[in-house]
This record gives structure tokens, C-alpha cells and sequence, in this order.
């Protein structure tokens, strides 16, 4: 019998929260797969974690969405 409430997160990946989703997505104009693939890419600024590990507590989505800021603004370095 099959557990259908057991954690799966082994098998596919975490869906990242609406708004770091929808933010990355204005980030790269609308292009979601390139959206997709910074999300799940180690960031310099982000202490070399990608951005869906930072973004796994409260603090963490809240340094990601404002690293798309910084970028958004061109102040990235």
C-alpha cells in the first residue's frame, strides 16, 4: 500500500513559493525556463546556495526577492 501523505521531496522538486516564482519570471521578461534555471543555479550573492535553498525560510525568500531587486535596479555585484 501506498503512502500517499509521505514526503516525496526526494523524488521531484519543491515548487518555490508564488511570489519568488512570479518574481523571478519578470526578472528574465516573461521567460519561465530561464526563470526556472536561475532559480535552481548557486547565486555569489546568495553565499553560493541557489536561490530555492536560501528561499526555504521566511528570512531567506525575503534576501532572495531583494537580490532580484538589486538586480532589477542594476546594484548586483
Amino acid at each position: 500500500m501506498v503512502d500517499r501523505n509521505a514526503d516525496t521531496s526526494d523524488k521531484k522538486q519543491a515548487e518555490p513559493p508564488h511570489a519568488l516564482r512570479n518574481a523571478a519570471i519578470e526578472l528574465f521578461n516573461g521567460d519561465r525556463e530561464a526563470a526556472s534555471d536561475w532559480l535552481n543555479k548557486t547565486s555569489p550573492g546568495l553565499g553560493h546556495r541557489t536561490p530555492l535553498e536560501v528561499a526555504k525560510t521566511k528570512e531567506g525568500l525575503s534576501e532572495v526577492l531583494d537580490l532580484i531587486t538589486q538586480i532589477e535596479h542594476g546594484v548586483y555585484r
